[in-house]
């Protein structure tokens, strides 16, 4: 009787182990900030670690034949606090924080390439890493109309104080962006923000994109900015 107890007890613990294992290896759409968001992770077959991992890149290639159909646009942005500070804040904002939440981009999630780990709202942060997938929530018109958009690190580099960002093979967009920080006279920062993209539609790559464009990466870079010059 005391070994079929004891059995029991294991083969219980085996299964509950076995359930927090999957779970943890699985996308926890419950802590995601809408239903939008949960449609276009499932419309991409994204419920786990192992999905996320494998998601494909579609970055703007400038050296190809392709690279004529592309748009562009440029935004820079100044602060007030030398490079190095500055540098450290875009490398350390934290996207999952309350803070982070403005009236048009709204965080959903992020996994990191390099600890395998999904992190929702309210996490702690660890700090931008190559690999790391981002998925934001565009608040449209106000909250009349929602869009999800993935993005990845691609590429950080500390030397000369740049990041690049790819959209995903999934996205409605894709293209990427390469965010510069240069040093100016008077020991400031200023951010230099280009983004090469393209879609299906001419329209919204013309008349729409620009627009909700600038508006998500100023509310970023303020973001920054603020994070920047308290600590400065």
């Amino acid at each position: 009787m005391e070994k079929l107890k004891t059995f029991s007890l294991f083969f219980l613990w085996l299964i509950s182990f076995s359930i927090s294992a999957q779970i943890q290896d699985s996308i926890d759409f419950d802590r995601l900030e809408t239903k939008r968001l949960v449609k276009v992770l499932e419309q991409n077959n994204l419920y786990t670690l192992e999905d996320l991992s494998s998601v494909e890149l579609a970055c703007y290639e400038g050296d190809t034949d392709s690279a004529k159909h592309y748009y562009y646009v440029f935004q820079s942005f100044l602060i007030d606090a030398d490079i190095e500070t500055s540098w450290w804040a875009y490398m350390n904002f934290n996207p999952t924080s309350k803070g982070a939440k403005k009236d048009f981009l709204h965080f959903g999630m992020l996994y990191s390439a390099n600890e395998n780990k999904i992190y929702y709202a309210g996490d702690p942060y660890p700090g931008m890493s190559e690999g790391e997938l981002m998925v934001w929530n565009l608040r449209i018109w106000g909250g009349l109309a929602h869009v999800s958009v993935g993005q990845t690190i691609h590429r950080i580099d500390d030397e000369n104080k740049s990041f690049e960002i790819c959209y995903l093979e999934q996205g409605i967009s894709h293209g990427t962006q390469t965010v510069e920080l240069k040093e100016t006279a008077d020991g400031k920062t200023e951010v230099i923000h280009h983004t090469y993209y393209k879609s299906q539609s001419k329209f919204r790559d013309k008349r729409l994109y620009p627009g909700f464009h600038d508006i998500a990466i100023s509310e970023f870079h303020e973001s920054v900015k603020e994070l920047a010059e308290s600590i400065n």
